[in-house]
This record gives structure tokens, C-alpha cells and sequence, in this order.
């Protein structure tokens, strides 16, 4: 919350890239908190700023990547796809990054509710991966799990 009143005050002051800084420490944090929408939302919101920046613009894959991820560990796969659909239009260069073939193989897993496929897939690209993304993956992926077992008692 006081990361984003603190962008809030930057934004006001003309201050974008301090701005941005504030609401990806509120999307860290509320990755780690289970708000995965909410950040979600930030990330997205400053890969775009980003994208529009001559300066900053190669960083919006990164924001991009963070944001889907939050977004499969609501397991809500109707919205992945939509967002991975969105990114071509916030980064120039989306179709062509390790980035986007990563999430689509992600996205096809949980959509098939293969929790397996899913942690194959992760311990692949692993070595690109932080400690804060590879957390919220492993959320991700016990929402998968857990979707699982409802569809197998149906």
C-alpha cells in the first residue's frame, strides 16, 4: 500500500521511472502475498510505460514475463492466454522471445492440467529464473495440482 501511494506521489512530481521502481516493489510484494491479479496489474502497467520509453523499452519483456506469471497462479487459463495474446501489443519483439515461448509452454500445461508437463517446463528454463518468480511458479503450479483433483473427482 505505501509503495503505491508512493508512486502515486512520483507520478505527480513527473517522476515516471522512480514511479515505475515503487509499483514493481508493490507487485514483488504482492506476488509473494497471493495477490496475483493485483500485481498482475502493475506489472503490465509498467511494462507499458516502459514500452513507450526509447530508454527503457527492452525492459518491458521482463515486466511481461512477471505479470503472466502472476497471472497463472490464479489459474485462471482464459486470462493467460488473453494476456500472452495482449503482449505482442505492449513489446515489439514478444513472438521472437525465450519469454513467450516459455509462458505458451506453461500456459498449454496448465490448460491441460498436467502439474508434471508444468515443473518439467520450469526446472528447464530454471536458470533464468529468480527466487521470486520461481515461488510464485511453484504456487502456479499447486493451483494446477489442485484443479487436477477436483476435474479427476468429477
Amino acid at each position: 500500500m505505501h509503495f503505491q501511494k508512493s508512486a502515486d506521489f512520483y507520478e505527480t512530481d513527473g517522476q515516471n521511472c522512480n514511479r515505475d521502481g515503487a509499483l514493481l516493489t508493490a507487485a514483488h510484494f504482492m506476488g509473494l502475498l497471493g495477490k496475483y491479479t493485483d500485481a498482475y496489474e502493475l506489472f503490465e502497467k509498467v511494462a507499458q510505460a516502459c514500452a513507450n520509453d526509447k530508454l527503457r523499452k527492452f525492459g518491458a519483456r521482463g515486466h511481461l514475463l512477471n505479470a503472466v506469471i502472476c497471472l497463472l497462479a490464479t489459474g485462471d487459463n482464459v486470462a493467460v492466454r488473453r494476456a500472452l495474446d495482449n503482449c505482442s501489443s505492449i513489446y515489439f519483439k514478444w513472438a521472437d522471445s525465450w519469454e513467450a515461448k516459455f509462458l505458451s509452454s506453461l500456459a498449454s500445461a496448465a490448460e491441460r492440467l498436467d502439474g508434471s508437463a508444468f515443473a518439467a517446463i520450469v526446472q528447464d528454463y530454471d536458470s533464468l529464473l529468480d527466487e521470486w518468480k520461481t515461488a510464485v511458479l511453484v504456487k502456479a503450479r499447486e493451483k494446477i495440482v489442485e484443479n487436477e483433483h477436483v476435474e479427476l473427482a468429477v
